[in-house]
């Protein structure tokens, strides 16, 4: 508890007596107001504004710290918790940031990357992800899995181009429990996304319903990072009945290459398969 006293008093640039006597008060029953306008002297002046902001951080890293211990039972109860793990556990600040830590470590229902681990192809989606020079295509006809005489022997991965779509899974799912990697483009999103809006098909723009949302017809904002407004809701409130869509989409230039450099170590100029990080501008 010392802990998050400590760091809601550096957050909102209070000494932690007054966070300690904020929040017994909180922990009493008394409410924000109350405690603003009749208990002035016991927090040292605390007003509205910081009493709320001290209220949802006290929430949130409560509920953090309650998540953090869990994690690291559920953990431990596997026999994977080992020194690193629990550091990077411990020093986790926020609970997305959490999750992603022990997203591969979460009991889940058997994904299409386990079947194709099971079917012997992780070791080629090992040797093509290290060597961008080879052809995939070449690979995958090649490839025999540990413990099977041919690809054939396996009904789910009996062509070249399943063996790749077990590649692509296996990739996948790797790159999408790597929590550095996933937080370093979430940041990169935010910093260099382009949030748009246009009329859904099929939509009559002169219906009253449909046509109060005029203005998100056409319409684009940058990420908050990027300098656009906050909210992404605030921006598309016709998303909630339907006449505006609302992609979320990357610019390119030059963040992509940053991106795409995370996910591949050396550039890779034919191997289309992995489709990583495009240059273009998908939707995300």
């Amino acid at each position: 508890m010392q802990t998050i006293i400590s760091q809601i008093a550096a957050e909102i640039r209070v000494t932690q007596q007054q966070v300690k006597a904020a929040v017994e008060l909180l922990d009493s029953g008394a409410t924000v107001p109350f405690i603003a306008r009749y208990r002035k002297e016991a927090t040292g002046g605390l007003d509205d504004v910081q009493l709320r902001e001290l209220e949802y951080r006290l929430g949130y890293l409560r509920e953090l710290q309650d998540r953090r211990a869990a994690v690291l039972k559920a953990i431990d109860e596997q026999g994977k918790l080992t020194p690193a793990l629990r550091a990077a556990i411990d020093a986790a600040p926020t609970k997305q940031e959490l999750e992603d830590i022990y997203l591969p470590f979460k009991q889940k229902r058997r994904t299409k990357g386990q079947i194709a681990r099971e079917a012997g192809i992780e070791p080629l989606a090992d040797k093509l992800f290290a060597d961008p020079t080879l052809d995939p295509a070449a690979e995958a006809a090649a490839f025999r899995p540990p413990g099977r005489g041919s690809v054939e022997a396996g009904p789910d991965f009996s062509t070249a181009p399943a063996v790749l779509d077990g590649v692509r899974d296996i990739l996948s799912e790797r790159w999408a429990e790597d929590a550095v990697l996933v937080q370093s483009l979430r940041e990169w999103l935010w910093a260099n996304g382009l949030l748009k809006s246009t009329l859904m098909a099929g939509k009559d723009e002169n219906h009253p319903d449909v046509a109060k949302f005029r203005d998100y017809f056409d319409y684009g904002s940058l990420a908050p990072g990027a300098g656009g407004v906050s909210g992404a809701r605030a921006r598309h409130p016709g998303r909630q009945t339907g006449p505006a869509r609302g992609p979320g989409r990357r610019r390119a230039p030059p963040a992509a290459a940053g991106a795409r450099r995370a996910l591949w170590p050396r550039a890779r100029s034919r191997c289309t398969w992995a489709g990583a990080m495009p240059a273009a501008e998908p939707t995300t």
